[in-house]
């Protein structure tokens, strides 16, 4: 179960929520900050760019997906069996500040490569305007 507690209802529904859960087996409940993760509208926009791209360039849209975030996000190290590997960042982790930022460097690669690239209904409010 995921809350987010902005209001003093919101916070007992969340108590209340905990206090009824079972003993056993034993749980764990982490508490953070909240962070807005990019939004439906933004996901959508930067899917339908994927395709637009990817078809012009020959690419298939997962390949190019994969290259966009090499290129535009790099990688991050992770600890595995107490070996650092490093992976590709995900698009998943992104807020919605930094995925704008995404659509934008890829929008901009686009204009270099001269893709037109569709903007729906919504996409200016994905893009942050």
């Amino acid at each position: 179960m995921y809350f987010i507690i902005d209001t003093i209802e919101r916070r007992k529904a969340a108590a209340a929520y905990v206090a009824r859960l079972p003993s056993s087996p034993l749980l764990g409940v982490e508490v953070k900050p909240h962070r807005r993760s990019r939004t439906v509208e933004q996901n959508r926009l930067y899917w339908m760019w994927v395709h637009v791209v990817a078809d012009y360039t020959g690419y298939d849209e997962q390949e190019l997906h994969l290259l966009l975030r090499e290129r535009f996000l790099g990688y991050e190290p992770i600890e595995i069996h107490g070996k650092t590997v490093h992976t590709l960042k995900s698009t998943t982790e992104l807020t919605v500040r930094q995925f704008t930022e995404y659509l934008n460097r890829l929008g901009r690669l686009a204009y270099y490569l001269d893709i037109v690239l569709p903007y729906p209904d919504g996409a200016d409010f994905a893009l942050g305007r």
